[in-house]
């Protein structure tokens, strides 16, 4: 059976999407021809006869082991020496440069020029990244340093609930607490500011 002869043949099983796209045999057959499986049908449809069906159960069985043991000798069977002897073309893939790609390649590439003179620091028993390798040129690194985590406290809050909390802490610290009697200008000037 030819290959489009099973793909024409082919029903779909799967239902329709949310956006009403349902996959049909003449849409498969419209990206299939497209796809490099010629070689590989050819190859499974030659040597799939010659599989002793005990083999199929598992690898372990001696029947499996002689029958892997034989696949060079297929390199004979007509099929498969039309394969070897007339190769498929090459396909060539273009590729073009987006800024997206070139963002990513150029931060993969100084990555490993940062990660490079680290190695070379650490190997010259200096401290790693103080070698100079770039010394005299045009590029300039920078060190990384990393500190462990600190988590919050009330002096260094993070986060809107810790604000709060800091907020409040410090309105409660700025409350006069001796009362209001000790002083008669200062309680004056207190109420005097309410008003």
């Amino acid at each position: 059976m030819s290959e489009k002869a099973r793909l024409s043949s082919y029903t779909p099983t799967i239902p329709t999407t949310s956006c009403g796209f349902a996959p049909t045999s003449s849409w498969i057959e419209s990206w299939v021809p497209e796809l490099p499986l010629h070689t590989i049908i050819t190859l499974i449809s030659a040597i799939t006869p010659h599989i002793p069906s005990s083999a199929l159960q598992s690898t372990l069985n001696p029947d499996a082991r002689t029958f892997i043991s034989n696949l060079p000798s297929f390199a004979e069977e007509p099929r498969v020496h039309a394969l070897l002897t007339e190769p498929s073309p090459i396909r060539v893939h273009l590729f073009e440069w987006s800024p997206l790609s070139l963002g990513w390649y150029e931060s993969l590439l100084w990555g490993f020029i940062f990660a490079s003179e680290m190695l070379v620091g650490s190997a010259s028993g200096s401290t790693p990244g103080a070698v100079g390798v770039w010394n005299g040129t045009a590029i300039k690194l920078f060190k990384v340093q990393e500190t462990a985590a600190q988590g919050p406290t009330l002096l260094a809050p993070k986060g809107a609930v810790d604000a709060v909390g800091s907020n409040l802490v410090q309105r409660i610290g700025n409350l006069n607490l001796r009362g209001r009697g000790s002083g008669s200008q200062e309680g004056q000037g207190e109420a005097g500011r309410d008003v």
